[in-house]
Parts: structure tokens; sequence; C-alpha cells
């Protein structure tokens, strides 16, 4: 969520209004505006220059981004190991395939993020894409 807040600066102005989040929510934005593209991630990020919108919008004419926070590979370890429901239950109710998001500098384990989003595309009979999805 770091990159989105730089990317969509008023997300930061916006965090005034918005509670804290535990760690089994996620928030869901509407109509935020993103100004910059970029590079990289972890160290590797940098600004690549201004970003031009072409998309779409949705029914009201608003941009919507949904973007859920991810389970620390710690607690996903610790999850698989004792097999504590609760946080199982986060990954499952998610309801949107990442790709291998939550993978990459927070090291976790991308065989156990692939089945998680096998069963949830299976369970919703939906298909499961990988790369850059336009809505």
């Amino acid at each position: 969520e770091e990159i989105r807040f730089v990317i969509n600066p008023e997300l930061i102005a916006g965090m005034i209004f918005l509670p804290c989040m535990d760690a089994n929510e996620a928030i869901e934005i509407v109509g935020a505006e993103r100004f910059a593209s970029y590079t990289g991630y972890g160290p590797s990020f940098q600004y690549a220059g201004d970003y031009t919108y072409n998309k779409g919008l949705n029914i009201f004419r608003r941009r919507k981004t949904r973007r859920p926070d991810p389970l620390p590979s710690a607690t996903l370890s610790q999850a698989v190991e004792s097999s504590q429901r609760s946080c199982i239950d986060h990954e499952e109710n998610i309801g949107v395939a990442t790709g291998n998001w939550g993978c990459g500098v927070f090291g976790g384990d991308c065989e156990l993020k692939i089945m998680l989003q096998w069963l949830a595309v299976s369970q919703n009979i939906a298909m499961l894409q990988f790369g850059i999805v336009y809505a």
C-alpha cells in the first residue's frame, strides 16, 4: 500500500479520515487519481514520470482500485505450521487474485499463494489470470 499512496498522493490526506485497519481488513478506494508512474519494487522503486489514465471509468464515472493488505509471511507460516484457522480465513476472504503479490520482498510462499488462489477461483468459478487486467 505504500506504493499506492505515493502514486495517488491524495490518499495520504485521506488517512486522516480512515481508521487503522485490523490485520484481517482491507480498504476499498474509489475515485482516487493516480499521478505518477513507477518502476521497481522495494529498494529498486523509482519515479518514472507522469501517469496518464486510459482504462475507463465505472458506471458512476469514477476510477476504482481495490487493494488487499498482504498477510505477513511470518503470520502465514505460523498459520500453516499450526493450522490457525483465523490466519487462513484472512486469505480465503480476500476474494481478489493478485498473482504472487506478497511473495517478493515480503518473503511469502509462492506455492502456497497459487494454491490459495486456485481454491478461490475454483470456488467462484472464475478465470484465473496473471498479468495486468483492465476492468
